[in-house]
């Protein structure tokens, strides 16, 4: 009998200390929560910025941001454009694609910042920087990032299958002729 009280008891104690040690304080999960809270604001954020962007709702767009001046950088060209610069580039393309939509493939955050899959999808309607229209439909993949501070949106960074889009409109790539 004593044996087995001895056991219990040590089972009794053992079983405490796996449940305390593992027991987060409430100010560890009330961190958690907010980080996940967070994040899943940003995720909504992020789907509203397509929204508007699809919708060509400019005024919305750039209410999203920190600062008009907010850095966007394409890795193709590598050099930081504020949103303000882009807003030609948006209309652009959604006169000459007016079918023009991004549809999200995968979206996840991690601290301030959303990463989204995105297909790009559109018809060529209407003339292309200088390109004749050819009623071609097109459909390319990109991943883009975004950074939010106090849930607006202040950089952005994106790769996206330029070329891809461009052969799918018609156009061909050819070698530069060597300079001699």
């Amino acid at each position: 009998m004593k044996a087995a009280l001895k056991f219990l008891s040590i089972i009794t104690l053992v079983a405490i200390m796996c449940l305390t040690s593992g027991c987060q304080t409430n100010e560890e999960l009330e961190k958690f929560r907010q980080a996940e809270s967070l994040k899943a604001s940003n995720i909504e954020l992020t789907k509203q910025f397509y929204e508007y962007l699809d919708a060509v709702n400019i005024d919305s767009l750039k209410a999203m941001t920190t600062d008009p001046n907010s850095k966007i950088i394409f890795y193709e060209s590598g050099d930081p454009i504020s949103f303000n610069d882009i807003e030609p580039l948006i209309k652009m393309f959604y006169t000459s694609f007016p079918d023009y939509k991004h549809n999200i493939d995968d979206i996840f955050a991690v601290d301030d910042k959303v990463v989204v899959q995105i297909t790009y999808t559109g018809t060529f309607k209407e003339e292309f920087t200088g390109i004749k229209p050819n009623g071609a439909q097109f459909k390319y993949k990109g991943i883009q990032i975004f950074q939010f501070a106090d849930g607006k949106l202040k950089n952005f960074w994106a790769v996206e299958d330029e070329l891809g889009m461009m052969t799918q409109l018609g156009m061909e790539l050819r070698r530069a002729k060597d300079k001699k």
